[in-house]
């Protein structure tokens, strides 16, 4: 692919591991970003004009920055919301990399590190980027205080069940989360299994039983379109 192709295909974004793969050296790319007013948003990275980077141009500096790479987390829902979202939650770009990466994001990018990273990405897409129902289990499982790394948090110290069988607030949050995606059309309890059973060997055990009653519990909600706005409030059903 030429450099024309790439730079159409990546919203006129390119990396400099991508000029040295066609041939360019170092004189090359710093010639042609003076001469054409590049602008470098990362080192190594430019786009091929001087105006402010939109959100999909900032997106592909990073998967570039970070490559190999693939947007995920919140960046693929936000990807997904196309460019009239405006809701405040642009200013951190989420990249998944390998497990064993030494990329170290700068500010505004956070890596998420994956196992099998190769597998679990739709290289073929522009950007390159994880499933939306990937995205939509990572990001209850960190409301619910379970890290994709298998670390807790906000406070959490156990398996996320409070006394007496209640589900506690940050549960109840990643339910309503997971059930507001399936009232919005944007996935269904089925893909949301099937994304939960590609798992690789090396999750956190912790993190799949979590999203397995999440999960479970969606699948137990009479209708979740017309559930999520009482879980916000009282939380689920008692069996």
């Amino acid at each position: 692919m030429g450099i024309e192709e790439l730079l159409e295909r990546q919203s006129g974004v390119i990396g400099r591991l991508q000029l040295r793969a066609a041939g360019w050296d170092e004189l090359d790319v710093a010639r042609t970003a003076e001469r054409r007013g590049w602008r470098a948003l990362h080192e190594g990275v430019y786009l091929a004009c001087g105006a402010a980077p939109s959100w999909l141009q900032r997106s592909w500096a990073a998967v570039l920055l970070a490559w190999p790479a693939a947007l995920c987390h919140r960046s693929v829902l936000r990807l997904a919301d196309g460019p009239g979202r405006r809701d405040g939650g642009d200013a951190v770009i989420h990249v998944a990399v390998d497990r064993d990466s030494r990329f170290v994001a700068p500010a505004g990018i956070r890596a998420h590190r994956l196992d099998g990273l190769g597998d679990r990405v739709r290289w073929d897409l522009s950007p390159p980027r994880v499933p939306v129902e990937d995205a939509l289990l990572d990001v209850a499982a960190e409301l619910a205080g379970r890290t994709g790394d298998g670390r807790t948090g906000g406070g959490r110290t156990g398996g996320g069940r409070t006394g007496g069988g209640r589900t506690d607030d940050a549960e109840v949050a990643a339910l309503a989360w997971l059930a507001d995606a399936v009232r919005c059309r944007r996935t269904t309890p089925e893909r949301l299994h099937d994304a939960l059973a590609r798992l690789g060997p090396g999750a956190d055990p912790g993190r799949r039983e979590l999203l397995a009653g999440l999960l479970a519990a969606l699948t137990d909600l009479p209708t979740p379109a017309a559930e999520v706005r009482r879980i916000e409030v009282s939380g689920p059903r008692s069996a």
